[in-house]
């Protein structure tokens, strides 16, 4: 499969607590695989730079070193902490945006999402009335308004979309993005 989405980079986010997991996400192994190793591995095969973000990259072993692995500026910030270190480090215009915690995605749904950018500074999908922010597209033109976020303690990565040109993309119930935090939700890995 080609890397169409040349202008853009790929940013997954794998810094955070995992306290309603218990362990840290970012290191889950399922059949002696790490998953976040397949899905930065995925995203290879759909950009040309793929990043990951973290809050400690020590804690990555050598089977990562395929990866770059880059050190969140904004320790405790949350996701949007994340998003602006890899929008200041990144020379691309974009940025797509994935948690470690979505345990599956098919790359028809990047394609999807990538497709219906256009000029827009963030696009995202929309499941039931409510947006998917770690699964998108942001272009770096949204770091003034992100760092700004951050000065004011304001972590929450919707709160200034109106500020913002924002496309939401309706997403369908088979192709609903799922996230894992809880040990009782890791079956969503198996499938």
């Amino acid at each position: 499969m080609a890397k169409i989405i040349a202008d853009c980079t790929a940013v997954l986010l794998c810094g955070g607590k995992s306290s309603r997991m218990g362990f840290d996400k970012a290191l889950l192994k399922i059949q002696g695989q790490y998953v976040i190793l397949q899905t930065a591995e995925k995203l290879m095969e759909l950009f040309e730079e793929v990043i990951l973000v973290t809050n400690a990259s020590q804690k990555f072993p050598k089977a990562f070193r395929k990866c770059t692995i880059i050190q969140d500026m904004y320790f405790g910030k949350g996701p949007l902490g994340g998003i602006v270190t890899a929008m200041n480090y990144t020379q691309k215009a974009e940025v797509f945006v994935i948690a470690c915690d979505i345990p599956t995605f098919s790359p028809k749904l990047v394609y999807q999402l990538a497709s219906k950018r256009g000029q827009n500074q963030v696009t995202i999908f929309d499941f039931e009335g409510r947006q998917e922010p770690l699964f998108g597209f942001y272009r770096c033109s949204c770091l003034p308004t992100f760092q700004k976020q951050l000065a004011q303690n304001n972590y929450q990565i919707r709160q200034e979309f109106e500020h913002l040109s924002v496309k939401t993309v309706q997403l369908s119930k088979e192709n609903q993005l799922k996230n894992v935090n809880r040990k009782e939700e890791l079956s969503q890995w198996y499938r």
